[in-house]
């Protein structure tokens, strides 16, 4: 059965952490005696107090281990931001059940045992996991949002991304597409963009991550951060981890397998896709034609190889393939096609198949 709040805002089980510490402090005054006595008496309160008694014997001998001291320093955080003026009774669900911990070292036999186990146990058993936050991008949408510590996200096309806040991380983990993050200092808790090719580690910045299918680009614009790459193992070898720093102004590009390319990039230009527009500088029709593509579900397809290596220039607007395919067919000796059956399939083919086509821009 779900604990209901009570009156004073808290589930049982965070007054049984109230209680506990009060009894294993001072004295309770005789007032203080009868509010215990009439609180327990209620049979959902006495199971949370034998709940939360027998943790306390549990975790008792543990005191001296180095995971449950890390609870010790995150509920002394957490209670360092309460109003001064409140009492323990107004305690958020976490930070009330953090200070139990703390009462435990504080008030128990320092020994050492397993700590690990009996702290995940406690914090599970007092307090739920944070629940990540989900964001989703369809093909050609963008989305903006603001995180819990204050940071922007910006969501590129065909995105998803997750969300994990918790008193001493931010993780991220962008399953696919492109995000841009503008983060909010907190040196006490590093932003951690995970990927399936490696990790982006930040603290207060501003920078780029695009996942893609064959790849891992890492743009900074304010800053730096760290990424963290795995390396292909070879047949019997380990995956050492590989950290590179990323500065502002460079973009850092792994492929799978490992290579990587670090290199000066023009920031602006590569950020234009937030106001809803690309820009080429004399790419190939290739790499453009698979740019614009990631906008739309009309996808544009290059079935002649003497198109492919056309060469262009110009900003564009995301989305408007049909503006896309007359500037570029007035541009360069291509025509486009769209034929039956396919309407959203369109065919580019040289004008002259034999003739060498020269490069173009807008």
């Amino acid at each position: 059965m779900e604990p209901m709040l009570s009156r004073q805002g808290m589930t049982p089980t965070e007054q049984a952490c109230h209680w506990v510490v009060r009894l294993d402090g001072d004295e309770l005054t005789s007032g203080e005696r009868a509010a215990f006595d009439a609180w327990r008496s209620e049979p959902v309160n006495a199971a949370a107090y034998r709940d939360v008694t027998r943790m306390q014997e549990l975790i008792g001998p543990a005191v001296d281990d180095p995971h449950l001291r890390a609870m010790r320093r995150a509920a002394l955080a957490l209670r360092s931001r309460q109003c001064g003026r409140r009492r323990v009774w107004m305690m958020s669900g976490i930070a009330a059940a953090l200070v139990f911990a703390l009462a435990a070292f504080s008030l128990l036999p320092q020994t050492r045992t397993g700590g690990a186990w009996l702290a995940a146990r406690v914090l599970a058993l007092l307090h739920p996991l944070p629940q990540p936050m989900r964001y989703t991008t369809r093909v050609g949408e963008r989305l903006e949002v603001s995180l819990p510590d204050g940071s922007d996200v910006a969501l590129n096309t065909a995105t998803v991304l997750e969300a994990t806040y918790t008193a001493s991380s931010r993780a991220i983990r962008l399953e696919r597409g492109q995000a841009y993050f503008n983060v909010t200092k907190d040196p006490a808790r590093p932003f951690v963009v995970a990927t399936t090719a490696g990790a982006v580690t930040a603290i207060g910045t501003a920078f780029e991550v695009l996942v893609a299918a064959d790849q891992l680009q890492v743009l900074v614009e304010e800053g730096k951060v760290t990424v963290t790459t795995t390396r292909q193992p070879s047949a019997a070898a380990e995956r050492p981890a590989i950290a590179q720093p990323v500065a502002q102004g460079q973009r850092l590009l792994v492929r799978h397998g490992g290579e990587s390319q670090l290199a000066e990039v023009d920031v602006a230009r590569a950020l234009r896709w937030r106001s809803g527009f690309v820009e080429f500088d004399d790419v190939t029709l290739a790499e453009a034609v698979h740019e614009m593509n990631r906008y739309t579900n009309h996808v544009v397809q290059l079935r002649d190889e003497h198109v492919t290596s056309l060469r262009i220039s110009g900003v564009f607007r995301v989305g408007q393939t049909d503006r896309f395919l007359e500037v570029i067919g007035e541009l360069l000796p291509i025509q486009v096609s769209r034929p039956l059956g396919a309407p959203i399939i369109v065919s580019l083919k040289p004008r002259f198949a034999r003739e060498a086509a020269p490069s173009a821009k807008e």
